[in-house]
């Protein structure tokens, strides 16, 4: 009786998964459907901070000494001295509107807060806190197998990133007051290396060509952070979404996290 009883129990849960697992397809389609009755109203900094991280801040350094290293570290970087985040800020806010409306989501900015407030479907604040155009090192991994010899090559390259700390908080959410987000976007050094092995010693070397990074390149970062962080919020508030609706409805956890499909525009899922 009681191995009937385990039985009986086991089948319940997988009831429950199965219908939990089509309700939750069903709110996905839905709401690749209606992406349009997503809004998001995007805040933005008043300038974007400029880092040089190549050199390592030493310890013990007072306030004004600090300044001073900032300064310099300023002073002597290789890109981000003539970067003006004037522009780019500029253009990453043009390349988020795109985005975000190219997926269908409508799209504010702060002078426009009467139109969102009054839009219809769900609204979301996208608060960019604080963006940081950052110059810094990155690491170059490298790995191939000769016979049953792994080889590894190791070094590090330029990185230029853009790094955004993010609020995103949904209009008359009463159960999550908001939630903090860190995305980063790099360009680094193109690297066009390969392992070679000497026929006659059987010695293994690694030869590489370096691409390196240009000023002129910052147009491409403009555009790679605002695709990548846009996408990335959008995932967000649908995976939000659908999260909320399945708990609404049957008190239930979503069973995978969602992607849209860059090319298609489909939900992905991806399970936990």
């Amino acid at each position: 009786m009681r191995f009937h009883k385990i039985q009986f129990v086991v089948l319940l849960i997988i009831i429950a998964l199965s219908i939990s697992c089509t309700t939750e397809i069903k709110l996905a389609r839905s709401i690749q459907k209606d992406m349009n009755q997503i809004s998001v109203l995007c805040d933005y900094p008043d300038h974007i901070i400029l880092t040089n991280s190549l050199l390592e801040l030493p310890n013990n350094m007072s306030e004004e000494e600090s300044n001073a290293f900032y300064d310099s570290a300023y002073s002597n970087s290789q890109y981000i001295r003539y970067i003006d985040d004037t522009i780019f800020l500029r253009k990453f806010k043009e390349y988020s509107k795109s985005i975000f409306e190219n997926y269908n989501v409508n799209y504010y900015e702060e002078e426009d807060i009467d139109a969102f407030l009054s839009s219809a479907g769900e609204l979301y604040i996208i608060n960019y806190k604080q963006l940081e155009l950052e110059e810094r090192w990155e690491n170059y991994h490298d790995k191939e197998w000769f016979g049953n010899m792994l080889y590894e090559e190791d070094f590090w390259i330029m990185g230029l990133s853009l790094n955004a700390w993010i609020d995103v908080a949904k209009i008359n959410d009463t159960v999550e007051i908001q939630r903090h987000l860190y995305i980063e976007s790099v360009l680094v050094d193109e690297v066009d290396g390969m392992f070679f092995q000497n026929q006659w010693t059987g010695d293994v070397n690694y030869q590489y060509r370096l691409d390196s990074l240009e000023v002129s390149d910052v147009g491409e970062l403009q555009y790679q952070s605002a695709d990548e962080f846009s996408y990335h919020v959008i995932n967000f508030v649908i995976n939000k979404e659908i999260r909320d609706r399945l708990n609404s409805l049957e008190e239930l956890e979503p069973m995978n996290e969602w992607f849209l499909s860059p090319g298609s525009g489909r939900l992905i899922p991806r399970a936990k």
